[in-house]
């Protein structure tokens, strides 16, 4: 079967691939050619790997059809991005879309800084008139964010992204107890366990547009459960950027669902806003909330930030995640209560759904003296469309971080490519890291940063309906000799030129080291660009000057390996060998290189 993926490829014996357009642990998002109709499309292939189980594709095409249907629901609405078709081409899954020319709101915010006053208007408008045919239709979106809304360069406005939306009729496939959506942008009520109604998609939509005028989300905190207790119990600041737009903002981000305003009571909050912005709850008694100026967070969430990995110690019995308190005639006279009651119940849900490991290395006193390194306490489950942290803290390795620091992580995960892995310095500085299934090995240039401090593995799961677990993770950070040994070249060998991947050949590329004395490094940097059209097809070894061989996973551009080296000698000539297992492809190895 022919699995080559780029321009000329017809998919569904109508559309041809002509220019990839985008990419995300989805998959890759493809301008294409309607040979019936004579017009360009989007075309959304949802990749899997070629080891996922007939389960995972099956369920996968079951989202692709379900964004298809609510998409269906909404034909022809000017601010909605059109869903056409979902057609099957080599088991895999691919969606037939309107094609936008332009840019997400988040990726404008991001690259040309935030809208004034009357562009947000503007945003705000479109986005109400979306969710307004959305609700009368009986689908709640559940995903409303910046990188959900394109801006055309026509200017138009549209909402795109149905995937975890949810219709009246439908049975859901979301396993129950998880949360589906973005933390940052997700409503109170959902945090706390409930479906969630059209007021969450408004709740969502002033976080939206604060982030548009303001740059940021007022509740995006360093972990997903940091996130979560923000928008669960902080005030979120007021605008200062927000102009006249601040009264509606204000309101969309009340806390309480019935606090907010319909789309109706928004749309006519646009045209005539209110002279002086009241909050909410400002005619009432003061709401009960957890910030961190003002209360210490409950017992339960800190505990359940602290402590390892499940199992967990039991907390006092609470009222059921989702669960309705007592009846009451209005919400302030259970405000006295309800916050210290919620907390307790996000506690359980944030223990359960994100099991954050906050904790040390056991062996920090001794592990700089045995080589430099530093290991996580346990594993870390992985929850759909969330983002888990791991941290490591590492102490007695002076100075900056060594030019090939070794990362070890060890993932099970049932659909490897929905993930993105980062490595964050004690500096905050990020490294991207490729998804592996199972243990594997990287070398990453932190020179530039300290050692000492707290090193953060975050694991962002983009899509659902899969399941995983960072089992482990480690940092070596060598005996710090490297450094001193005084090569001009700092350790590093570099290939010559490229070299090019022919169809069912191999392909070798050469690198002579001299100078460096005895054996390799347990932590040996080799860095490898190659570019082809089917990546999946090439088998990658590199080959010591004695004969051992170690194979390295294929990617497409610039990646970054560790290999443990320690066993062979490191003069002589090394050999990258590409083979290039199927026809119909091509392909080059742009450069390679070594650090020693």
């Amino acid at each position: 079967m022919d699995h080559a993926v780029g321009p000329g490829k017809l998919i569904g014996g109508r559309y041809e691939l002509t220019e990839q357009i985008g990419s995300g642990g989805f998959g890759k998002v493809w301008k294409a050619r309607d040979q019936r109709l004579q017009a360009d499309v989007a075309v959304k292939g949802l990749l899997l790997p070629l080891s996922a189980s007939p389960t995972e594709r099956e369920e996968r095409l079951k989202r692709a059809e379900r964004e298809v249907l609510n998409a269906a629901r909404l034909r022809d609405h000017p601010n909605i991005v059109s869903v056409h078709d979902v057609v099957v081409e080599d088991e895999i899954p691919w969606m037939v879309m309107q094609l936008v020319v332009g840019r997400a709101l988040s990726a404008r915010v991001r690259e040309s800084g935030p809208l004034s006053v009357r562009e947000a208007t503007d945003v705000a408008r479109a986005l109400l008139k979306a969710l307004d045919a959305a609700h009368r239709a009986g689908i709640v979106h559940r995903d409303i964010k910046p990188a959900n809304v394109m801006l055309a360069d026509n200017g138009e406005i549209l909402l795109t992204d149905f995937g975890i939306a949810t219709h009246d009729t439908d049975v859901s496939l979301t396993v129950t107890g998880s949360v589906v959506g973005s933390a940052p942008y997700m409503a109170p009520e959902r945090v706390h366990g409930e479906k969630g109604q059209a007021p969450s998609d408004l709740f969502s939509l002033g976080v939206t547009l604060h982030e548009a005028v303001e740059g940021a989300s007022p509740f995006d905190r360093d972990s997903t459960p940091a996130s979560l207790h923000a928008v669960a119990y902080e005030e979120p600041p007021s605008p200062r950027r927000a102009g006249t737009l601040t009264p509606l903002i204000t309101r969309l981000l009340a806390k309480a669902p019935d606090d907010r305003p319909t789309v109706a009571e928004a749309l006519a909050l646009l045209d005539s806003p209110p002279s002086e912005v009241t909050s909410p709850h400002a005619a009432g008694p003061p709401t009960a909330v957890v910030t961190e100026t003002s209360l210490t967070p409950p017992e339960a969430m800190r505990t359940a930030t602290a402590l390892p990995p499940p199992p967990v110690v039991p907390l006092p019995p609470v009222a059921p995640v989702g669960g309705n308190p007592a009846p009451a005639s209005s919400g302030a006279s259970v405000q006295k209560w309800l916050g210290w009651l919620v907390a307790l119940a996000l506690g359980v849900l944030v223990a359960v759904l994100f099991a954050v490991n906050q904790g040390e290395d056991s062996d920090t006193g001794t592990g700089s003296s045995a080589g430099g390194s530093f290991s996580s306490t346990g594993p870390v489950s992985i929850d759909d469309l969330e983002e888990v942290e791991s941290r490591i803290e590492v102490a007695g390795i002076e100075g900056n971080a060594p030019g090939a620091l070794g990362v070890s992580v060890d993932v099970s995960h049932s659909h490897i490519g929905d993930l993105e892995v980062e490595l964050v310095s004690p500096d905050g500085t990020v490294f991207e890291l490729e998804a592996f299934e199972g243990p594997h090995e990287y070398s990453v240039d932190a020179s530039a940063v300290g050692a000492s401090g707290t090193w953060t593995l975050r694991v962002d799961d983009t899509a659902a309906a899969d399941e995983g677990t960072l089992n482990s993770w480690s940092l070596s950070f060598g005996s710090g000799s490297v450094g001193q040994q005084g090569f001009s070249n700092g350790g590093l060998f570099s290939s010559t030129g490229s070299v090019s991947i022919v169809d069912n050949e191999v392909a070798e590329s050469r690198i002579d080291v001299v100078g460096v004395e005895g054996n390799a490094p347990g932590a040996l940097g080799v860095s490898v660009d190659v570019s082809h059209s089917y990546i999946g097809d090439l088998e990658v070894e590199l080959v010591s000057p004695d004969g051992t061989v170690f194979e390295l996973e294929a990617f497409e551009g610039p990646h970054e390996y560790s290999v443990d080296a320690s066993a062979v000698s490191a003069s002589g000539t090394w050999t990258l060998r590409i083979d290039d297992t199927a026809a119909a492809d091509e392909g080059t190895l742009n450069s390679w290189s070594l650090r020693f």
